[in-house]
């Protein structure tokens, strides 16, 4: 009957592992593959319905994944980017808007707060707290921890009157305060002018400003979160700045109103600047294009090691890992039962004697066995005597031994003799070496 053969711990635990790897390249386990806002996407979100109006209406729109930035000065749309740019992207953002580029720009609703102020955006998040009543109250976040009991005072009021305020910028608490007291969550505005012929609702949760030095055009106000859309003049170019991106969202296009708004924002980016602007050359400006920016969305991926699971790399990146998990699998711990180790056991000296004679019995000449041991024998008395005691003294050796002097004197001899005949018989050298193992003993 055959034994049952039972998985040793470490092996499941490496079996999990590689399990686990190959189930990632199917279904990845940490998240969606790329963003969930960018223009492919058909979520609530997402702006596939802004690239699809602009692509009817305009005569030139593209996406960009790529590249940054356009070889040319167009309109370029960086709405809800998964990261913001870095310092050296804003610097190479500044040089392109001031060349006579156009830049359309909405943070992410999730993370609103951004500071770029080369480009003229500074945009914070806006501070939120329920009231009995459940109405929303909307307070702009400034640091000045001094005065923050005139904040409570103002906001007890609002909370008693049951209608949204504003509280004055002088009277707001530092945002480690203000984190504590509210909080902070995304905020339904409704806005109403003469771009949008109608009332559009969407999602925000920032609040903008204007760097200092910079001419800027508010374009779209709300009653309550101040400005939305500013037209910030950055050199020979111009920046959009809105709060949010859902103003360009799937969600808000489904609106006449929205897509009204979406479209006359599209089309004031596309105008040149006006003629008295221009004061002595103007750089060329191709309006009748309108690059939609995917680089920003993917770069989340290409950052440092982030590439290596970005999703055009990922499946090899996790068949690189299953292919070093089963290497090492199998250094740790050999696949199949275990061998048994044999160790082979030391021959005695009897056996090693045997078939070295049985060896020198197959030689047909026995005198360089004569030859070998008397050399032995030399090797052994310089080694035991020094120099005293030779082959060649008979008396010394006879003094030693026990034996005759003449004795030793004609068997070494005749030895000397056997070495250097051209042929020894092997019973002859038998013989010999027979003598010189009993002279050895005596020595």
């Amino acid at each position: 009957m055959k034994k049952k053969r039972r998985l040793q711990r470490s092996d499941r635990i490496w079996a999990g592992v590689a399990l686990l790897l190959v189930l990632l390249q199917f279904w990845w386990l940490p998240g969606e593959d790329g963003s969930a806002a960018d223009s492919y996407s058909t979520t609530v979100d997402g702006k596939l319905a802004l690239y699809r109006l602009a692509a009817r209406l305009f005569p030139r729109v593209e996406r960009e994944a790529q590249r940054m930035l356009p070889e040319e000065n167009c309109v370029l749309l960086v709405l809800g980017p998964d990261v913001y740019p870095t310092q050296q992207q804003q610097s190479q953002l500044s040089a392109w808007v001031r060349g006579g580029g156009c830049l359309v720009f909405a943070p992410n609703l999730r993370d609103p707060q951004v500071e770029l102020p080369e480009l003229g955006i500074s945009i914070g998040q806006l501070s939120v707290q329920e009231g009995s009543d459940g109405v929303a109250q909307l307070v702009e976040e400034v640091a000045d921890a001094g005065q923050s009991s005139d904040v409570r005072r103002s906001q007890k009021q609002a909370q008693q009157r049951s209608t949204p305020s504003v509280a004055p910028p002088g009277a707001v608490p530092a945002a480690e305060q203000l984190s504590e007291q509210t909080e902070i969550r995304t905020v339904q505005v409704t806005v109403d002018n003469e771009l949008s012929g109608g009332p559009v609702t969407y999602s925000t949760r920032s609040r903008l400003s204007v760097p200092a030095g910079m001419q800027s055009q508010p374009l779209v106000r709300s009653a309550t979160a101040g400005d939305q859309v500013l037209e910030v003049r950055c050199g020979y170019g111009r920046v959009l700045v809105c709060s949010t991106a859902d103003l360009f969202s799937n969600r808000t296009l489904l609106d006449r109103a929205g897509r009204r708004l979406a479209v006359r924002l599209l089309e004031r980016a596309r105008r040149p600047l006006p003629a008295d602007d221009q004061n002595y050359w103007q750089p060329a400006f191709d309006g009748d294009r309108i690059e939609l920016s995917e680089y920003f969305n993917a770069a989340d991926s290409y950052r440092s090691t982030g590439v290596l699971l970005s999703p055009a790399m990922r499946i090899g990146t996790l068949q690189l890992l299953l292919v070093a998990v089963l290497a090492i699998w199998l250094a740790f711990h050999r696949f199949g039962p275990t061998v048994a180790a044999e160790v082979a056991q030391r021959r005695s000296l009897t056996e090693s004697a045997e078939a070295i004679g049985n060896l020198q019995f197959r030689l047909p000449d026995g005198g360089p066995l004569v030859g070998s041991y008397l050399g032995y024998l030399q090797g052994l008395l310089r080694k035991r005597f020094g120099a005293q005691v030779r082959l060649d003294d008979a008396v010394a050796l006879s003094r030693r031994t026990g034996l005759e002097a003449d004795v030793i004197r004609d068997e070494l001899s005749r030895a000397m003799q056997l070495a250097r005949q051209p042929r020894t018989t092997i019973a002859a050298a038998a013989a010999m070496v027979r003598w010189l193992c009993r002279l050895q003993s005596r020595l």
